[in-house]
């Protein structure tokens, strides 16, 4: 039991963005969680839309879209793109770069995502953003999703 592999960091192979990501510690709980007596910890629904301030509730938060888990069919995220609800603007961003820009162009495309994403907020009223990588070609690659959305997150 363990894993023994050097960290992301010090090895001297390529290594993926996902493998400088590591879990701190696994909780044990006596006795264990379960999901039917724990049904508010376990549960998988995620939430579209703006949060608001928690300390000082308003009727415009209750503004948002509940899906019953984080994995969307095609079919179920083409209806997420088309809502159409009082109070719900859904944006589509790229997070495409050209491929023979490297590094450069990856920074580039992640400034430029940031600053549109701050426009449609902004000047659009979008408070639902589609991170988009379709279009992936010998072109075009695709920005890294867990570093765009995690960048995104920290600009916003």
């Amino acid at each position: 039991m363990g894993n023994d592999t050097p960290l992301a960091a010090l090895s001297e192979r390529p290594r993926l963005l996902y493998d400088y990501f590591k879990q701190l510690f696994a909780q044990v709980t006596n006795p264990p969680i379960d999901c039917i007596r724990e049904e508010l910890i376990t549960a998988s629904e995620v939430w579209l839309g703006s949060e608001g301030n928690l300390l000082r509730p308003q009727p415009a938060d209750c503004r948002r879209l509940e899906l019953k888990g984080p994995i969307l069919t095609n079919e179920e995220f083409a209806q997420v793109r088309r809502l159409a609800l009082p109070g719900l603007k859904v944006g589509s961003l790229s997070i495409l770069f050209r491929a023979t820009r490297g590094e450069k162009g990856l920074i580039k495309s992640m400034e430029e995502l940031c600053l549109a994403a701050r426009r449609m907020i902004e000047d659009e009223e979008v408070n639902i953003l589609v991170l988009s990588d379709r279009g992936v070609s010998r072109e075009f690659a695709a920005v890294p999703a867990l570093l765009a959305v995690s960048g995104l997150h920290h600009y916003l």
